[in-house]
């Protein structure tokens, strides 16, 4: 069993027993007693013998658990060739990983391929918010529920008001629905944003209407 030097302290105690010259030491811990030290290489017969550890699982499993640790912490591996997809995301997340003030990391999303592809979204995203409108109008509470929704989506910095958009530059607007589940003790409304439909684009800038 490893155990990290910052707790192997922590479990000693103050019993101790010496077998002898040139032979082991006894020393309680919280686990139990532990055999440490030299081991006499005379022709002197110990008829005890003393087991630290029992394990269920067979020696070659172990084997290949241990190999495994230690090819885990083989820094000086070298790492297989990186394909160009590989490269391109290592590339991008040396360039815009940024630690926020409050302490948290911050990346771009990678796209797999030029966001020139993303095509015209804005059309069939208003066409999608106004048909949600028509259905909200005829229901003052759910309206209410899913306004606040987006006001508490607000306050968390999960999305901000875009102004002055430049529609000249990559950009995707997503349209987004409402999902019911009445029975849902905390949220019984939840707005759904949706994905793009290539799996091939991973949106980095949102518009919303």
């Amino acid at each position: 069993m490893l155990i990290g030097a910052d707790c192997f302290f922590e479990m000693l105690r103050s019993g101790q027993l010496r077998l002898g010259r040139n032979l082991s030491m006894l020393q309680e811990t919280v686990l139990g007693w532990i055999v440490s030290g030299w081991y006499s290489s005379s022709k002197h017969v110990i008829n005890k013998s003393y087991h630290i550890t029992k394990v269920d699982t067979d020696i070659e499993s172990i084997n290949k658990n241990l190999e495994y640790l230690w090819l885990l912490q083989d820094t000086a591996s070298i790492r297989k060739k990186w394909n160009e997809e590989e490269q391109l995301c290592e590339e991008a997340f040396v360039k815009t990983t940024t630690t926020l003030p409050d302490g948290r990391i911050e990346v771009q999303l990678p796209f797999k391929e030029s966001p020139l592809l993303l095509g015209d979204s804005y059309n069939v995203a208003l066409k999608r918010f106004h048909s949600l409108e028509i259905r909200l109008s005829h229901n003052c509470e759910l309206k209410y529920q899913y306004t606040n929704f987006m006001k508490e989506y607000e306050q968390l910095n999960h999305m901000t008001e875009v102004r002055n958009v430049n529609l000249k530059q990559p950009h995707y607007f997503i349209p987004h629905h409402y999902v019911l589940k009445p029975s849902s003790t905390t949220t019984k409304l939840r707005v759904v944003f949706d994905q793009l439909y290539n799996r091939n684009y991973i949106c980095m800038l949102c518009v919303f209407d």
